[in-house]
């Protein structure tokens, strides 16, 4: 099974081009995917309060993605609301995640990717990796390489979606055996850098 690698980018040209380049696949918030057409994975901007589902579900609709997340399972909202949510977003996608950090994972219904949070910031779900285990291949997001190849270590991978990498490549790269690394070629600029590093990282998953 291949492993999708999906690139978040805030819109950046620069960004999109190299994703483009690379096996790796578009995502995009949904408060900014006017910046980015053809996204692939339509992420749910967590960080902005301002964000709502209708407005989520809107861009959903008119993108069609491959991939896209419902609001997590927590803060009081219930699995039953988010399982709503990812019900009419499942209209729109072929697959949608479902994050549940205040109901054990084998709670959500198998017709959802179970999503895996490894961010070191925001709430976090409690549970181990074992309690994934009978949920079927599950989506890693967030948090840096190492830490989301740890979950393969563990659990099947369907899909891993992750923003470190274009940090990581204003400096230097990612590199499959040695992590965060200086530049193979001091004359890369920041687009072929983070190319380097989405193939570096899809092969880490895939070979």
């Amino acid at each position: 099974m291949v492993v999708d690698v999906y690139m978040t980018t805030e819109g950046s040209s620069d960004t999109t081009a190299a994703i483009r380049a690379s096996k790796a696949k578009l995502g995009i918030r949904s408060d900014i995917a006017g910046r980015a057409t053809g996204a692939e994975f339509i992420d749910f901007p967590f960080t902005n309060p301002q964000a709502t589902f209708r407005s989520h579900l809107r861009v959903v609709q008119a993108v069609r993605p491959e991939l896209t997340v419902a609001p997590d399972v927590e803060k009081g909202r219930t699995l039953d609301e988010a399982v709503e949510m990812g019900d009419e977003l499942l209209q729109y996608a072929d697959d949608v995640i479902i994050v549940p950090k205040t109901v054990r994972p084998g709670e959500v219904p198998d017709r959802f990717r179970v999503g895996v949070p490894t961010a070191k910031f925001g709430t976090s779900a409690p549970w181990g990796l074992f309690e994934y285990l009978d949920t079927g291949p599950v989506h890693v997001l967030g948090g840096p390489p190492g830490d989301q190849l740890e979950v393969g270590k563990t659990l099947p991978v369907a899909s891993v979606d992750t923003s470190t990498l274009s940090q990581r490549a204003r400096f230097g790269t990612y590199d499959r055996d040695r992590g965060a690394v200086d530049s193979p070629n001091p004359s890369w600029d920041y687009r072929q850098r983070l190319e380097y590093a989405l193939n570096e990282y899809w092969a880490a998953w895939n070979e």
